[in-house]
């Protein structure tokens, strides 16, 4: 169980990581998609729900920002 755990935090800071670096190539999709699947993973990883909510507000989807915020 926590080799699986350890594995499941491993997987979504590989999401979050790629998605810190598509914003900065102004990636903006390709952020949502890696933020949302990150915090499918790991439902307290607060940098997924951040990353997330930027790109949306960056994509005018206030409503959507608001809630991954």
């Amino acid at each position: 169980l926590l080799q699986q755990h350890q594995q499941t935090i491993s997987l979504d800071r590989r999401y979050g990581n790629r998605a810190a670096a598509n914003m900065m190539l102004g990636k903006l999709s390709s952020v949502v998609q890696d933020c949302r699947k990150s915090v499918e993973l790991e439902p307290t990883y607060a940098k997924g729900f951040g990353r997330a909510g930027k790109a949306y507000m960056l994509l005018g989807e206030m409503r959507e920002a608001i809630q991954m915020y």
